[in-house]
This record gives C-alpha cells, structure tokens and sequence, in this order.
C-alpha cells in the first residue's frame, strides 16, 4: 500500500528527463535559441531539440535573488507552472527546450503573479512560435 501512495505522490512531479540538468544540454540549447520572449521578471529562450519531448531550463542568479530560499521559492513555481500548464496546453509541438531566465524584480513577486506573469510571457511566446 505505501508503494501505491508513494507512486500516486511522485507520479506528477516534474520528472528529471524533462529538465536541462547538464551544462552541456544548456550549452546546446543556448547555441540553438530560436525564439526569445523578454518581460520585467523572466526572459524565455526557446531552442529546438532532437528529443520528443520537451525540456524545462531554469537560470535564477545568485547575483540577482542572493538568498537560496527565495531562489528556491521561484524555481519550484516555475517548474508547478509548467507541469501543469504545458501538461494541458496540447497546441505546441513539444520538441523543444524552454529556459528561463529569472531578473531580480521576480523575488517581489507572490506565487500567483509568478503564474500570471509566465502565462502571460508563454503565449507571447506560443504565439510568435505559430
């Protein structure tokens, strides 16, 4: 039974194989950029990649948000953002890599302008990508 709930919890969790891990996946993926999406809080940066799936980056300086809670904070929100809204977003051909660059003004910011803010820089994003 606890092998059950424990699948149930970790089921939906944002997966390492969707994430850039490596310096050299976001070395690749930096060298391919072929969309950008710049707002006050995040820029995106879009590359194609030759998975089939797509991949999430996250760039939160230390220099920018120096305490590692707040950089935490913001990484988590980011990654629950798009695991959900990716998840359910069906019009995007998902073989791409996402990085996303955090500026220091996001540290301000709650949990739900973070998702407002990603939404809205995800379909200016989405539709420059049509």
């Amino acid at each position: 039974m606890d092998d059950l709930l424990l699948e149930t919890f970790t089921s939906e969790a944002y997966k390492k194989k969707y994430r850039l891990n490596t310096p050299l996946e976001f070395k690749e993926a930096f060298d391919t950029i072929s969309k950008k999406q710049t707002g006050k809080f995040f820029t995106l940066l879009c590359s194609n990649n030759k998975k089939t799936y797509f991949r999430l980056g996250l760039v939160v300086p230390k220099k920018q948000i120096p305490l590692a809670v707040d950089r935490n904070k913001i990484k988590r929100e980011i990654r629950e953002f798009f695991r959900c809204f990716i998840k359910n977003d069906m019009s995007f051909n998902k073989k791409f890599d996402v990085i996303v660059l955090v500026k220091s003004p996001a540290k301000l910011l709650t949990p739900k302008q973070i998702n407002e803010e990603l939404e809205i820089q995800w379909n200016k994003l989405k539709n420059k990508q049509s």
